[in-house]
């Protein structure tokens, strides 16, 4: 379900599927991510740092056969973008948000290898005798919101095929923070408690995998929002 009318998808909903679908990153095992994120970056502080990364991630990951150079500055542009971020965080959650990209196929390693790589980076969780990982649920939530963004206002707003066309208010609108905080609610208000398992977690998996499906209920949400504030009061 689309912006446009006769609820079809929008020519820049579309690009924007189209870019997403056709990095590097969509058809990969998160093996080699983790590996990439272990080995290609350094760790000062609560710093991170790639060593090279046009060569190490953009040509390995992100790069595509259409707009080329841009989807290759679009990149660029994050990096430099999260590397100056006050919140040290930014950078770190751009490099998580990386296993939810990789082929779904391989589920179960994707969720191994973000435990590990939250650890490298030093966020806080517990884990039992059993071997159950758990997490404060702010800090899931905030990687959760961090990946929406980056798969929908960000691009909207800065990947340049896209960008110099976004003139679509209302796509704007349904990509907001304010909608996403909305959306993310949704899918966490199953979740009681200020913990969080990550098996539980990842039953989020398939729905935060599927990015198209995540627009398409940015979208839905949005418009369902508005019916509800036009609907006259009885």
């Amino acid at each position: 379900m689309g912006i446009a009318c006769c609820n079809s998808k929008s020519s820049i909903e579309m690009e924007m599927n189209d870019f997403w679908n056709s990095i590097k990153i969509r058809e990969m095992d998160p093996s080699k991510v983790q590996e990439s994120i272990k080995t290609k970056l350094k760790i000062t502080g609560e710093r991170l740092v790639a060593t090279d990364f046009d060569n190490d991630f953009i040509e390995v990951y992100f790069s595509s056969e259409e707009n080329k150079d841009k989807v290759k500055s679009f990149f660029r542009e994050l990096y430099d973008k999260y590397s100056k971020s006050e919140n040290a965080s930014d950078l770190k959650y751009f490099f998580i948000s990386m296993f939810f990209l990789t082929n779904t196929k391989f589920t179960a390693g994707a969720k191994r290898h973000f435990k590990d790589i939250t650890k490298l980076f030093n966020f806080s969780l517990s884990e039992n005798e059993k071997k159950v990982v758990t997490y404060k649920k702010e800090l899931l939530f905030n990687i959760t919101k961090f990946y929406v963004n980056l798969i929908s206002l960000t691009t909207a707003q800065n990947f340049a095929p896209v960008a110099i066309k976004t003139n679509n208010q209302e796509l704007i609108n349904a990509f907001d923070m304010e909608n996403q905080e909305e959306y993310i609610n949704k899918l966490f208000k199953s979740f009681d408690g200020p913990s969080l398992t990550l098996d539980n977690y990842w039953s989020l998996y398939p729905v935060l995998s599927n990015g198209l499906g995540v627009r398409e209920s940015l979208v839905e949400l949005h418009l369902s929002t508005n019916k509800k504030k036009d609907k006259p009061s009885q």
